[in-house]
């Protein structure tokens, strides 16, 4: 509301119950000046820490706010109800869909969509938090194929609540005629941004997660042979020129930096401030 140029990060919760270096993590992203973390639920439909307990812990204990994804893929309308721990807004999300090897065993709900969790966000902000409403955000995909079908989604979601959007990671400038058309119907959007951290991290992400599609000029800056450090290095610099390039496009910027090594996330930063992009 402010029209603060918002810098976001998101944090996977653990398989265990231990969040000690997520914690840490948190605590190295406020320092940096991140605004808020984003905490993942189940990503990749693999089960994990509760995002919303994860996140009311991470705030507690660490004072960086948080922005739990809630995923309609595990709950039913009985469990997709948060409003504790000083947790002010909610990224309403479908869910990745169960691996095929998991499926029978791993059974979906689907009892709503993100759209519908919207709607019931916003009828228990008009009967039971008038006083302090849930902000709604949603996930925007600006590199699908359809792009004229996802803006009708973008709408949808605007009317059932949604106030923001957080972008898939975008790598190429492609990716802006969809989010300016966003902007254009007075959302917010927080570019997203991946920084890749190895060779076999970047061919992952291009090969096998759906909707993620990595360009050859950035596949090719890593190697097999490449050290920890000189990975994450050809990381920061090709996710600092993506954010320059997308900065004029964006109201922020959504880092989902693997396996929440926040020392990249606050390496990109640093060069970017260098720059005066942020």
């Amino acid at each position: 509301s402010e029209g603060k140029f918002l810098l976001a990060a998101e944090l996977a919760p653990p398989y265990g119950a231990d969040i000690g270096k997520l914690l840490a993590a948190s605590r190295r992203l406020k320092e940096a000046g991140v605004d808020f973390a984003t905490v993942s639920d189940s990503p990749m439909a693999r089960a994990k820490l509760d995002s919303v307990v994860c996140a009311a812990k991470i705030k507690r204990e660490t004072g960086l706010d948080v922005l739990p994804h809630l995923c309609c893929r595990d709950k039913n309308v009985n469990a997709l109800a948060a409003r504790c721990e000083d947790i002010h807004a909610i990224l309403s999300v479908t869910g990745d869909h169960v691996p095929e090897a998991d499926r029978g065993y791993v059974k979906p709900v689907f009892n709503v969509s993100s759209i519908k969790l919207m709607e019931l966000i916003g009828r228990m902000n008009a009967d039971v938090f008038p006083s302090s409403p849930l902000l709604i955000g949603g996930a925007l995909n600006p590199g699908v194929s359809n792009p004229e079908a996802e803006l009708v989604r973008v709408r949808r979601k605007m009317e059932a609540g949604a106030r923001f959007f957080l972008t898939q990671p975008v790598f190429d400038e492609e990716s802006f005629d969809l989010i300016d058309r966003t902007h254009a119907l007075g959302a917010r959007v927080l570019v997203g941004i991946m920084p890749l951290v190895s060779y076999r991290n970047a061919s992952y992400m291009s090969n096998e997660v759906p909707g993620i599609h990595i360009p050859e000029p950035y596949l090719s800056r890593f190697a097999p042979s490449m050290t920890r450090e000189e990975g994450a290095q050809a990381g920061i610099e090709i996710a600092a020129e993506i954010a320059r390039f997308a900065r004029p496009h964006a109201d922020g910027f959504y880092f989902m930096t693997p396996f929440n090594r926040a020392e990249i996330t606050c390496g990109i930063l640093e060069v970017l401030r260098g720059e005066g992009v942020i």
